[in-house]
This record gives C-alpha cells, sequence and structure tokens, in this order.
C-alpha cells in the first residue's frame, strides 16, 4: 500500500503508479484502474487506453502526459501535455494541457484550468527524485518551480527589494524568464 511504481514501455512511455493503487494490464496499450491514482506519459502516436472502474469510464491518450485518481465515487483526470479524450457511456469530452474534470456518476463535471500542474501531480515527484539528479524531467520540474518563485517575486517584490536580495533571485527570476510564463 505504500509503494510507488513506475512501469516503462518498449516505446518510451511510462506509466507510474502512486502508493494504494490497484489496476491491471489488460495489454500492451490498455490499463484497467480499480483505484488509486496513475500518471502517463505516452510518447508514441498509439494511444494508451486508461479504463477506470469508478466511473466507468475510458480515457485515450496519444503524445500525452495525464494523470487519473479515482476514488470509489468518482475520476478526476488532469492532463498536463497534449490532450486526453474521454468517454462514460453515452458522453464524450476531451480535455487539454492545463485541463482538469471530475466524472461522478457516468456525468462529467466542468473542466477547470488547473492552477498548478506541480502541484496536482507532485506525488510523483517521489519517483523522479528516485531517478536521481541527472534526470531530466527532474531538472524540468525543478526549474519549473524555480520559474514559479521568479513569477512570485516579479508580482510580490518591488524591483529595489529584488536588487537588494542580490544573487539570490538570479536563478528564480532566469527560470522565469526563460519560461513561457
Amino acid at each position: 500500500p505504500k509503494v510507488l511504481c513506475e512501469l516503462a514501455m518498449n516505446d518510451g512511455s511510462q506509466l507510474r503508479m502512486n502508493s494504494d493503487t490497484e489496476l491491471k494490464l489488460a495489454s500492451s496499450r490498455q490499463v484497467e484502474v480499480a483505484g488509486g491514482q496513475v500518471f502517463s506519459t505516452v510518447r508514441s502516436d498509439q494511444p494508451l487506453i486508461v479504463k477506470t472502474a469508478p466511473g466507468n469510464a475510458t480515457l485515450a491518450g496519444a503524445g500525452t502526459a495525464f494523470d487519473v485518481s479515482c476514488s470509489p465515487k468518482q475520476t478526476t483526470c488532469t492532463v498536463v501535455e497534449g490532450s486526453v479524450k474521454m468517454e462514460a457511456g453515452n458522453n464524450r469530452n476531451s480535455l487539454r494541457g492545463g485541463e482538469s474534470i471530475t466524472l461522478s456518476d457516468g456525468n462529467f463535471g466542468q473542466k477547470k484550468e488547473v492552477e498548478s500542474l506541480m502541484q496536482a501531480t507532485r506525488w510523483v515527484d517521489e519517483i523522479l527524485v528516485l531517478k536521481g539528479r541527472d534526470n531530466p524531467e527532474l531538472a524540468r520540474r525543478i526549474d519549473d518551480i524555480f520559474a514559479q518563485l521568479g513569477h512570485e517575486k516579479m508580482w510580490y517584490v518591488k524591483a529595489q527589494e529584488v536588487r537588494r536580495l542580490g544573487d539570490h533571485c538570479v536563478i528564480p527570476l532566469c527560470r522565469y524568464i526563460e519560461s513561457d510564463r
């Protein structure tokens, strides 16, 4: 119950499982989630199909990264990049990067813009840290954290205060300037 796990697929795709997650690998491109949370990074054009027991939803994504959280009464999908198609019964929906939606009783809620994708998927950090400091995905996440700090400093700290802080602001502000923010 306290173990996090990552499965690496032949095409470079990854499937990460949070603790207390139960799933079945139905085939090389289909996963059935009984409960818990999975994060999928799909590198190929061939979609990964994620079926969820809660909400009886089917999600399909290719060339994307998305998080699916399943509790007994609802399923929530958060798309980090790319897009995901969802279907539950006769209901269909699609999400783009930065969007989230919850499915409850076979009905989709309202799409929401995710304020912080880093926060929404922070459980993945523990797996990335185990891969070591040279991991490119971990480096991107750290750069994003610095960019967020730089963004906050730009909004809440006056220029004179930034100058006064000196070298301590260099990395966050550089990451912010380099980012798409």
